[in-house]
């Protein structure tokens, strides 16, 4: 998959001219957060070659492992200076290394998705590939790492995400992390504190949304791409809750024109795109009055950057596993009995399968959708 400095990339619905949804969920299970931190156990992580004659060299050579690393290699070694000088800043000190990376925000408000509210699987799998990084950087250096997570709930609004669904989703993805043990190595932060500490934050929000309208009614070209390098990807995050499976397929078929579409997907579609639109300026909003006071920066000094948005000043890190194209929250997790292994899957996708599933609900979950399912 080809990263995207600004989102992550999207990945299409298989097709949504297939309207035939199977009765294919035929059995269900409850489990506990000891079976999960057990599931999580025996996940077979990949070998990892780690080279160099220094602490940083090292660690540093562990995020241009293949099946860890997304984003091209050139942007880890074209700054590989930069990189080691960031690592020995901590090194040198003998302080705790520091990594940060955003993401975790809310379930996705499309049916088509996740039918879920709280974290699943999907976002422990992200976690636990996480904590694999940081338990290979803490054997090389004994006064180990730490990485902190800032959860994007920040961002519901923008969407059409109630405030109090986001908030619920950090709340559990924290609890999870402890009960299954990984509070050691990772530690969440919602980005969302930042307004709370920054004197007039909805004037000053405001004021970006604003200007970056000006940008885009101007035409200005850098702008201009970054809107662009946006837009497909927010255009299947902005909420249709509570609209028929049915209609959304229509709306989201890539293959039917608005010409084709019947008027009630036609209005559907059309509010979508006018607020994508809205979205993308609230979103890059967002991240400029983040940036603006160095949030980040001011939560945990000198941290390093890792992201699954790469770009020459982060080091892009693959969320799961390489050949999982769906984040975890945009998704439902697949455990495949057949292959051992478990698949970030659209809830549509799987309904239509001719694969039998079996639901599988965690007991600690106040969601009553499934933690995950399992493809017989």
């Amino acid at each position: 998959m080809k990263s995207n400095p600004h989102v992550y990339p999207y990945t299409p619905f298989q097709n949504l001219s297939n309207k035939e949804l199977k009765d294919n969920f035929t059995s269900e299970k409850e489990i506990n957060f000891k079976d999960v931190a057990r599931e999580l156990k025996n996940i077979e992580n990949p070998i990892v070659n780690i080279t160099g004659d220094t602490v940083a060299e090292r660690i540093f050579s562990i995020f241009l492992n293949e099946e860890l690393r997304f984003g091209p290699a050139e942007f880890l070694l074209d700054n590989k200076e930069l990189w080691l000088e960031k690592l020995n800043y901590f090194i040198e000190k003998n302080k705790t290394i520091r990594f940060s990376i955003l993401g975790f925000p809310f379930k996705i408000p499309v049916p088509l998705k996740t039918n879920r509210i709280l974290p699943d699987m999907g976002e422990l799998l992200a976690v636990n590939r996480l904590n694999y990084v940081m338990e290979l950087c803490n054997k090389e250096y004994l006064n180990g790492v730490k990485v902190t997570i800032f959860s994007e709930g920040g961002f519901d609004k923008s969407v059409g995400v109630p405030h109090a669904e986001s908030v619920s989703y950090h709340n559990f993805l924290v609890q999870a992390i402890k009960a299954i043990g990984f509070d050691k190595n990772i530690e969440v932060v919602p980005l969302s504190d930042m307004e709370n500490i920054i004197e007039d934050f909805d004037e000053k929000y405001r004021e970006k949304i604003v200007k970056l309208r000006e940008l885009y009614e101007n035409k200005d070209e850098k702008y201009l791409a970054k809107y662009e390098g946006t837009k497909d990807s927010i255009y299947r995050i902005v909420s249709t809750t509570g609209v028929a499976n049915e209609l959304l397929m229509d709306v989201y078929n890539e293959d039917i024109t608005r010409k084709s579409l019947s008027d009630e997907a036609l209005v559907i579609r059309d509010d979508i795109e006018k607020r994508m639109h809205d979205a993308i300026f609230m979103y890059h909003a967002y991240l400029m009055v983040r940036d603006d006071i160095d949030f980040i920066e001011k939560t945990i000094p000198n941290a390093i950057t890792l992201s699954v948005s790469p770009k020459p000043n982060r080091l892009g890190i693959i969320p799961i596993r390489k050949d999982l194209k769906r984040l975890p929250y945009h998704s439902v997790p697949v455990f495949d009995s057949k292959k051992g292994l478990f698949f970030t899957e659209y809830l549509i996708d799987i309904q239509r399968e001719e694969s039998i599933f079996e639901k599988v609900f965690l007991k600690e979950s106040e969601d009553n959708n499934p933690f995950y399912y399992i493809r017989k």
